[in-house]
């Protein structure tokens, strides 16, 4: 984080690397997030930079859930990721098989 405060215009996070259960769904993972955020803000203020900015962006995959179970799924992770300050929301593309598996008939439908 301290790297990132210092010289990135983009904060990345896929969640809690030590996280080896199921992905977490979109309110503990925008929950999650939102402490990191909060940890990332205080590394921006020790460096002197205004972490308002600095962009953030959120990874789904194995740690955090893609929403991809349904349009209204990705919907309710949007709007959790959204509502803690999220400003940019990577996707998988859907696969066959985990920790990347969805339906690609759902993505066509989220896109549309």
């Amino acid at each position: 984080m301290r790297l990132a405060a210092g010289h990135a215009s983009v904060w990345v996070t896929n969640g809690d690397r030590s996280h080896t259960g199921p992905p977490r769904g979109p309110d503990e993972g925008a929950e999650l997030v939102r402490r990191q955020s909060v940890r990332f803000g205080e590394a921006c203020t020790a460096a002197q930079r205004d972490p308002s900015t600095i962009d953030r962006l959120v990874l789904t995959g194995p740690r955090l859930d893609a929403g991809l179970q349904s349009p209204q799924a990705f919907n309710e992770l949007k709007d959790a990721y959204s509502a803690v300050g999220t400003t940019d929301l990577v996707i998988p593309w859907p696969r066959a098989t985990e920790p990347y598996a969805g339906d690609q008939s759902i993505l066509d439908r989220i896109m549309s």
